[in-house]
Formats: C-alpha cells, structure tokens, sequence
C-alpha cells in the first residue's frame, strides 16, 4: 500500500533501514496491491506462522543491509503481529503496534520478552481502551518491558489514514516511536 511505502521512506529519512512486507504475498502473488483490494476476504488466509517467517525474511534481509538494532511495527492486524513477535526469537530490539488487538496476542503474553510499544486509539470502536489496560496490567505483572499510549478521541487509523484530522496525535506518537528505539537500541 502507498501508505506503507511512505512511512518507510519516513524511517529512512529518520535514519533507519526500513522495509515494508505485504501479508498477502504468499496468497496472492507478489504484486502492487490496488486501493480496492479486498484485505478482508483475505485476512482469513494468513497465518501467525507465515506472518512470522516473513518477517523473519524481512529481519534477514536487514541484517544483510545494516547490521544493528531492529524494530517491527504495525496497523490493526499488524500491530498484534507486531506484538506476538515479542514472544519469538527473531533477535529483535523492540516491537510496535498500533490498534491491534489483545485477544490476537493471548496465546503467546506468557513468552514476550521483547519490549513493546503499544500506541492506541482511544475511540476505537473495533477494540475498547478496557482491553488494553487489562493487558497492560498483565504485562505489568509479568514484568514484560512495556510502553502503552491511548490517544483519548482518536478513532481506529488514526495515525495512517486520519493523519491530517489528528495531526498532534500523530507528531506524539512519532516521537514516541523515535524515543522508544533510540531506548531499546543496543549495538549489534
């Protein structure tokens, strides 16, 4: 998605290696996807397995670029991967997410190590600020290393597609996701 691709051109103006994964490559071909490709149908496609190995393909191929501190992040469905992959061994430096949702990331809270960055939507209709704060509760108790941020009003997208409505939002959590990897880098 053009967004994607933008935000990882972002990063690389930050100063970081970026690279932006399409989920649904191992389902329907490596290709542009048009505005109108229906994500929905396919979500149903994907495993937690596959998203994994593709960003450790990702991770891979970083590390061929730049050998230093790595970072994922992600939206709604790729915020909850983004998390879950604070449970695995991919060597990563941190794990962000926005929306995402708790009930994606259940099955493997006990096994995260990985710090986490959780930027949330305070009006998200899809999943209540309530969730969000039992799973912090809960990573708190498991002394999972953790940050969470609710943005009060901000509806679901509001950092990717709302962008121009919440602009003041949006320069928060960028700054919060710069401070969080310059926190968690450590020198390969």
């Amino acid at each position: 998605h053009a967004y994607s691709e933008q935000l990882a051109v972002r990063f690389a103006e930050a100063g970081f290696h970026a690279v932006a994964i399409d989920y649904f490559d191992r389902t329907q071909g490596v290709s542009e996807r048009a505005d109108g490709f229906d994500w929905q149908s396919e979500i149903g496609t994907l495993t937690d397995e596959g998203v994994a190995s593709d960003v450790a393909a990702a991770v891979a191929h970083l590390d061929t670029v730049h050998a230093g501190p790595t970072f994922t992040l992600g939206f709604c469905f790729g915020g909850s991967h983004s998390w879950r992959l604070s449970a695995g061994d991919l060597g990563l430096s941190g794990v962000m997410g926005f929306y995402g949702r708790p009930a994606m990331i259940a099955d493997v809270e006990d096994s995260m190590r990985t710090p986490l960055l959780l930027l949330v939507a305070g009006a998200d209709a899809a999943t209540p600020v309530e969730e969000f704060e039992a799973l912090d509760a809960r990573l708190s108790a498991d002394d999972v290393p953790h940050e969470m941020h609710v943005y009060a009003g901000a509806p679901h997208s509001f950092f990717d597609r709302g962008f121009a409505e919440w602009r003041d939002a949006c320069a928060d959590a960028w700054t919060r996701i710069l401070d969080f990897t310059a926190a968690n880098s450590v020198d390969a």
